[in-house]
This record gives C-alpha cells, structure tokens and sequence, in this order.
C-alpha cells in the first residue's frame, strides 16, 4: 500500500470518528450521582439540576438509605448494605433536603436545589395595542418546614458534666443520654416542622463538674441542608 493509500485511509478514520461523535447522543449535563459514603457522608452533599432532571444515589460502603425530610422518598425503606442504587425525578423547582436514617445524629444529610424552567411564552397577545404576553416562571411555593432531626453534642466525651443546656428558637430541647455504637452519646431532637424560610440557631451550653462553662452554636436552615457549626471548646 502507497504512502499516499494510507493517508487517504487515516482521513477517513479520523473522518468516520468526528461523524459518530457529532451523531452521538449527548448526556443530560444535569442529571447527578451521589454517592452515600463509607465515611457517612453524602458526595456531593448539595447538587444542582433543573427542574424535570434526575439524581441518583449509590451506597458506596455501610448501612444508608436517603430519606427526604417531607416523606416524599424514603430509598430503600430501611438502611441497607451496598450494592444498591436508588433515582429521584425532580417535577417541581425548590430546595429538598434528605438524610440517611441511620447517621443524621452525625450530619449524614443533603441538599437537592431544583433550578425551574421557564414556561414558553404564550402565542396570544394582549389587548389591542399592547405587547405580547411573556411567558414567567412559576412561583416556587412559601417554604413550610417538615424537617425534625436529632443532634448529638460532640466535645464532652471525657469531660465531668455537671449540666448541659440545648435552646432552639428560644426554648430549652431536653437533652438525652444514649448509648451509641457502645459508647455513651448525648443528643438532642431539633423539631423545625411550620418553620418558615430562614435560618435557625441551636445553642449549646456545657457546664462541667469544675466550673467550667463551654458555648457553642450550630446554625440550620429551613427547606435546606445545616449551613454551619461550631463545636465546644476544648477543657
């Protein structure tokens, strides 16, 4: 074969290559993965899509579900090993929030942001001598909170706790002594259920068999993930 036989032929590979990529369907850009991680997290924590798009979630290690905090899906029903796979359609734009059932305690939660679509603009006009009607987005609904969930006060594991005092949105939460994983855990339940869009403060006030007095705070959201914390000083 000539020099100029295998010229031809490397053109036209590398034309039939461009063809079958230019002909191949492209990926929903907006569809995510989540990974339900052996560290109990989830990765990433918050994603983004638009409205009508999907995210799936794997387990990669552990026992996890995701269930979001208005009942509207709970996969699979109970914490479960891996392998499994579980995919949310998302039909309405707004901010949902989810966890793992068995690691809340321990800030296993996400975030799924829903970016609407705008509606077309309709092909009928206004009145006589007016513009045409644009078309508008809808109207994310008033955020009502369904989210109720338990924390667990880190920092005093080998501390004399004379007395621990957990406020939320201005009163004291009882504040709860478990045994967790074989070691004894302090938690309290935060319940942000008919809260309205905004952020919330829980504080925390340690105070230790020698006096000590230790304050922190941890911030959340309602119709949203946690946005921060603050853990206790150390003794």
């Amino acid at each position: 074969m000539t020099h100029g036989s295998h010229a031809r032929r490397g053109h036209a590979l590398v034309a039939a290559l461009v063809l079958t990529l230019a002909l191949a369907p492209s990926a929903g850009a907006a569809d995510q993965q989540v990974t339900a991680t052996q560290g109990n997290t989830f990765s990433p924590q918050t994603v983004t899509v638009d409205q009508g798009d999907s995210v799936t979630w794997a387990n990669g290690g552990g026992f996890h579900n995701v269930h979001f905090d208005d009942n509207s899906f709970d996969e699979p029903p109970n914490v479960s090993l891996p392998p499994w796979t579980v995919s949310r359609t998302f039909t309405a734009p707004g901010s949902f929030t989810y966890y793992c059932e068995a690691h809340s305690f321990v800030g296993m939660t996400g975030t799924v942001n829903v970016v609407p679509v705008e509606a077309a603009a309709p092909t009928a006009t206004g009145p006589a001598g007016t513009a045409p009607v644009s078309g508008q987005a809808a109207t994310p609904a008033a955020c009502a909170s369904k989210r109720r969930f338990t924390i667990r006060i880190r920092g005093v594991d080998r501390v004399r706790v004379k007395s621990i005092r957990v406020e939320f949105n201005g009163k004291e939460v009882p504040v709860r002594t478990q045994t967790i994983d074989g070691r004894r855990r302090r938690t309290a339940d935060i319940d942000m259920r008919g809260l309205p869009r905004g952020s919330y403060s829980v504080a925390i006030t340690v105070t230790s068999a020698d006096g000590k007095v230790l304050r922190g705070a941890r911030t959340y959201r309602t119709c949203a993930a946690k946005l921060t914390s603050s853990g206790l000083p150390q003794l």
